[in-house]
């Protein structure tokens, strides 16, 4: 299903447009037996806006994301969600304080529906206790319909209403990628983590995952911090992007200055096809069958980058 065809709209009552968070990383350094995975790495995102982390496998982007969802505790520096200090916090504090991520390869309990799925994202949000759920108390009655309500206009949103009753076992790959992200939505999150949410995927589903990220920052006015190896998608959704290198950043700029900043394009974009890309003028997303191109598989990268 293309996400223009969801008709549910950031008015609605289940979906109210938030103010977006801004982010702030300050010198973030990340050691691994004495390897510096992530040195002195700073930038800052504006509220509400899609910002761009590009680079080489092995850059530390990954790393950078299991920072800031607090995954990983780094060995210096500063995270600030508007003024919440992110560093030393447990994921699922960071998850509380707004912070939502979609990883790299979705992964959901497939003895589950999709609609159950999504509705363990919004467990943190709920009050009810396990006596007053077990005996179906009308507060807990109360908040899982309204749990149901949201998620069911997050879907709307994302154009997944048609998914909720399959069995998460069912679902073909892309799918699987667009409920992942839907679950991320219904933390309620300021910040979203995306993390490669094109990878896998065709051209046109690129394309309908481009337009979905725009919308969220624009409807919803959520803050979209997004890695992603497809520069067309990447170009095209993107307000600002921070390019990383061996851990260390290179830039933040415009696309448009991106596109032309000769040291991006000899420490990331040096290769024919990727600089080809970067210098595209209609920001269509490639096909991810581009064979013998390090940085656009054909199929999911299943290894975590340092």
């Amino acid at each position: 299903m293309s996400v223009e065809h969801s008709v549910a709209t950031a008015e609605s009552p289940a979906l109210t447009p938030k103010a977006g968070a801004s982010l702030k990383v300050h010198d973030v350094t990340m050691r691994f037996s004495g390897v510096t995975v992530l040195d002195s790495v700073s930038f800052e995102v504006e509220p509400g806006t899609v910002h761009a982390i590009i680079g080489p496998n092995g850059a530390g982007k990954s790393t950078l994301f299991n920072v800031l969802s607090g995954i990983y505790k780094p060995s210096a520096g500063s995270v600030l969600l508007n003024d919440t200090q992110l560093i030393g916090l447990r994921p699922d504090k960071t998850v509380r304080a707004g912070v939502g991520r979609a990883f790299q390869n979705a992964s959901m309990f497939n003895s589950m529906t999709v609609e159950e799925n999504l509705l363990l994202g919004r467990h943190h949000l709920t009050k009810a206790n396990v006596l007053s759920i077990g005996f179906r108390l009308p507060r807990a009655s109360r908040e899982e319909q309204e749990s149901r309500d949201k998620i069911r206009a997050i879907a709307d949103f994302v154009g997944i209403s048609d998914l909720l009753d399959r069995d998460a076992s069912s679902l073909p790959y892309g799918e699987a990628k667009r409920v992942d992200l839907t679950r991320a939505l219904a933390t309620e999150p300021t910040l979203l983590l995306l993390d490669e949410p094109a990878a896998g995927m065709h051209t046109h589903e690129k394309a309908e995952m481009r337009d979905l990220i725009v919308r969220i920052s624009r409807e919803l006015g959520v803050t979209i911090l997004l890695v992603e190896h497809d520069m067309g998608l990447v170009m095209g959704a993107s307000d600002r992007i921070t390019v990383l290198n061996f851990g260390t950043v290179i830039t933040t700029d415009s696309p448009e200055a991106i596109r032309n900043d000769p040291r991006v394009i000899e420490a990331y974009l040096g290769h024919s096809s990727a600089r080809d890309q970067v210098n595209r003028t209609d920001d269509t997303p490639s096909d991810s069958s581009s064979a013998g191109d390090p940085d656009h598989p054909s199929h999911p990268d299943t290894t975590e980058e340092a």
